[in-house]
């Protein structure tokens, strides 16, 4: 009989907002835009991540933390992110039911 490992393919459904803190007023349009770092822990190495189903480029891993970090999102690249991982990569983060990994934003 072969061995099988699951890969778990995970939304991000982080209902995040990002809305300013107080209203600009200025004699010309704010034409800023914001953006997001979000760091995830406990994926484990090798985990893909994907923005509206393509390959996000803006991550970077740290080994020794467990930890991802990604740069540069946008509320649109945040509602839209999702994690492709090897199911025996997850650590769970807390110890409840289920694995639960950290973010941080």
């Amino acid at each position: 009989m072969a061995s099988h490992t699951c890969v778990k393919g995970i939304n991000g459904n982080l209902n995040a907002a990002m809305a300013d803190a107080a209203a600009a007023s200025a004699a010309v349009a704010d034409e800023s835009t914001e953006t997001t770092t979000l760091q995830i822990k406990g994926l484990g190495e090798f985990a893909a991540f994907s923005i509206d189903g393509n390959l996000a480029t803006s991550v970077s891993y740290d080994a020794a933390s467990d930890t991802y970090t990604i740069t540069g999102l946008s509320q649109d690249a945040l509602d839209d992110l999702g994690v492709v991982q090897v199911a025996s990569a997850l650590t769970d983060q807390d110890g409840a039911a289920g694995t639960q990994v950290a973010v941080t934003a």
